[in-house]
């Protein structure tokens, strides 16, 4: 394997953890703004005001609004997935000494993600509920 082609991937893995970051961070922006539009229902009687947020309720509901801002913490998990294998294997690249407590470190937080969700895929009452574990669990269900 030739010198430059770790660090080709480890850049595209952080272009890729930054990418995803901004992507959430605008997500969360457009649902700041959203919600905000949601809220507002201008002046008149107020059996006008219902019938509009009614129709505004509805919609939120047509086009899922809940699952896509649910969505959002995801990509964050995503990025941040995606930055601590950049960050190892950089380390790791230029000092395997200093890279151990690194990479251990995301390990243990990996597997106490992990953790977490399958605790929440056998329990739907555990109060520690992600996004990635209501997808899995909805996934396990419909298989089954």
């Amino acid at each position: 394997m030739d010198r430059g082609r770790p660090e080709i991937w480890i850049q595209c893995l952080m272009y890729a953890s930054l990418s995803t970051s901004l992507i959430a961070a605008l997500g969360a922006v457009l649902g700041k703004q959203w919600l905000g539009h949601f809220i507002r229902c201008g002046r008149g009687p107020i059996d006008v005001r219902g019938r509009l947020r009614q129709q505004k309720m509805d919609g939120l509901q047509t086009w899922y609004f809940s699952a896509v801002l649910e969505s959002l913490p995801l990509l964050i998990q995503v990025s941040l997935l995606l930055f601590g294998i950049a960050l190892g294997a950089s380390i790791w690249t230029q000092q395997p000494t200093i890279a151990t407590p690194v990479v251990l470190t995301m390990a243990f937080g990996a597997l106490f993600y992990g953790a977490i969700i399958v605790s929440c895929i056998l329990s739907p009452t555990c109060p520690f509920q992600t996004t990635a574990s209501t997808i899995l669990r909805f996934a396990i269900q419909s298989i089954i």
